[in-house]
């Protein structure tokens, strides 16, 4: 019989961390996920903002000339 791993053991420890957890702290990863989002969140509006200007040009362009 060939030595396989039991798949009920329980996890062992190595540096205090237990394997499959994550090394960092939940409340390090929140803080992280709100500066992204109060990044990315604002530039992806400034974006649509922009492109929807572009668009709105792009339609009105014979009006604009018009003035």
């Amino acid at each position: 019989m060939t030595d396989q791993p039991n798949p009920y053991s329980q996890p062992e420890e190595s540096n205090g961390v237990l394997v499959g957890e994550a090394k960092t702290s939940t409340s390090k990863r929140r803080v992280w996920f709100w500066l992204a989002m109060g990044c990315v969140v604002p530039l992806a509006l400034i974006g649509l903002a922009a492109l929807g200007l572009v668009v709105w040009v792009l339609v009105n362009l014979d009006e604009l000339n018009s003035v």
